[in-house]
C-alpha cells in the first residue's frame, strides 16, 4: 500500500517535475514479485487502484505537456498504457483510459502536433491489438 500511496500522491501533486513520475514507476517494477502473496480479490482491488493512479499521472503528465520533455511525456503516456495493456483487469480500464487520453489530446490546443499524432497512434494500436 505504501507504493500505492506514492503513485497517488504523485497523480496529486502539483509539482511537475519528471523524477517524481519516474520514481513512481519504477516502484512499480519492484512490487510486481510481492503481488503473488495477495490473494485474487486483493491482487485484483490492488491493481485497479494502482493502475488507476498511473492513468491519474498520465493524464496530468499530457495536460502539462509543455512542462516536460516530449519523449519523457510519450514514453510514460505508453508505459501506463502497456499496464493497463497487460493487467488481468476487465479491458473497459484500458478503453476508459485510452478515451480519457484521446479526449486530451484532441481538446489540447497547446500540444505538440509530433507529440499529438505519436500518442493517438500508439493508442490507436493498442486498442485494435487488444480487439483482434
Amino acid at each position: 500500500m505504501v507504493v500505492a500511496s506514492i503513485v497517488r500522491s504523485v497523480a496529486k501533486s502539483r509539482d511537475m517535475d519528471d523524477l517524481h513520475y519516474l520514481r513512481g514507476t519504477s516502484l512499480l517494477h519492484g512490487l510486481k514479485p510481492w503481488l503473488r502473496y495477495l490473494d485474487a480479490d486483493e491482487h485484483q482491488k490492488f491493481l485497479k487502484l494502482l493502475l488507476s493512479d498511473m492513468g491519474e499521472c498520465a493524464l496530468s503528465v499530457i495536460r502539462e505537456a509543455e512542462r516536460f520533455n516530449e519523449s519523457f511525456v510519450h514514453s510514460f503516456c505508453i508505459s501506463t498504457l502497456e499496464k493497463y495493456s497487460v493487467s488481468p483487469l476487465p479491458k473497459c480500464h484500458l478503453y476508459k483510459f485510452s478515451r480519457e487520453v484521446l479526449s486530451l489530446l484532441f481538446l489540447s490546443k497547446e500540444a505538440k502536433t509530433s507529440l499529438t499524432v505519436g500518442l493517438v497512434m500508439s493508442v490507436l494500436r493498442t486498442v485494435a491489438c487488444e480487439n483482434q
